[in-house]
């Protein structure tokens, strides 16, 4: 089997939302044909399948409503493009059920290059225009005063800490037990709805260097252990932001394998 697609920004479109679609979109397929090493039954297979249409038609609605709210001028023909990938699945799960065995790495293989090549060569259209419509800007800088202002309020906490520890008021653990609760104190601020803006902070904090690798690790998980799994799923909105709720539990193994893919499964059902 090829190598599995995996996302970095030569595959983004420029438009926040639509990147972070596309983001799940490649972790489902990516999941899939790790499942299909071990062996996958046509029942498993077709299950999966189903749910990768489920969050594909999901995402195309939410694509053709970016492109009709701007006046894309190739609705039309991507509308096209997004109908003939759902025949298709639609076509193959009609196949499964009248018993006949598709070869599941043709067929995940199949889903990355059609995903890769729709990116590459449509989505990036919608990324070019958007940014022509839009001046510049992307979906998601509505936010930008408010996430600067978040962002910039932690500095003089963060120094006040600092200056605590250098003037030997507090210890070095204590010091950095005070720093993950502060940083945690991002996420609590937005709560499980908006957990990927909680990321996207801690993100631009590594980035400048005023938080390290195994503290962001430590933030994100000292976080997830103060909630519930499947009572704040249900606050949680989003699709892409549920998914991202569930793996982030997964990695840090705060939920077990069987039940990621429960929470999953009750994800892309409810769509």
């Amino acid at each position: 089997m090829r190598k599995s697609m995996y996302w970095d920004e030569s595959l983004s479109v420029g438009c926040d939302l639509i990147d972070g679609q596309h983001k799940e979109l490649i972790n489902l397929v990516t999941e899939l044909e790790e499942s299909s090493r071990s062996g996958l039954t046509n029942e498993q297979l077709a299950r999966a399948l189903k749910f990768i249409v489920s969050y594909t038609r999901h995402h195309f609605l939410a694509e053709e409503e970016l492109m009709k709210s701007i006046g894309f001028n190739e609705l039309a023909h991507h509308r096209e493009l997004h109908n003939e990938l759902v025949h298709k699945v639609t076509e193959i799960l009609l196949q499964m059920k009248e018993g006949k065995d598709p070869e599941a790495p043709n067929l995940i293989q199949f889903f990355i290059e059609w995903v890769k090549k729709h990116v590459n060569e449509e989505d990036r259209k919608i990324g070019t225009y958007w940014r022509k419509w839009s001046n510049g800007a992307k979906v998601m800088d509505c936010r930008i005063k408010s996430v600067s202002e978040r962002r910039a309020a932690i500095i003089p906490r963060l120094d006040k800490l600092k200056e605590l520890f250098r003037i030997k008021l507090i210890e070095i653990d204590d010091f950095k037990a005070k720093k993950q609760s502060l940083f945690e104190g991002l996420f609590v601020e937005l709560g499980p709805n908006k957990i990927a803006e909680g990321l996207s902070d801690l993100d631009h904090f590594l980035k400048v260097d005023i938080i390290g690798s195994k503290e962001r690790d430590m933030i994100i998980e000292g976080y997830l252990r103060k909630l519930n799994p499947e009572a704040d799923l249900e606050v949680i909105s989003e699709v892409e932001d549920k998914l991202i709720f569930v793996r982030l539990l997964r990695e840090r193994e705060l939920i077990t394998e069987e039940k990621f893919n429960q929470l999953k499964t009750r994800i892309l059902e409810a769509i």
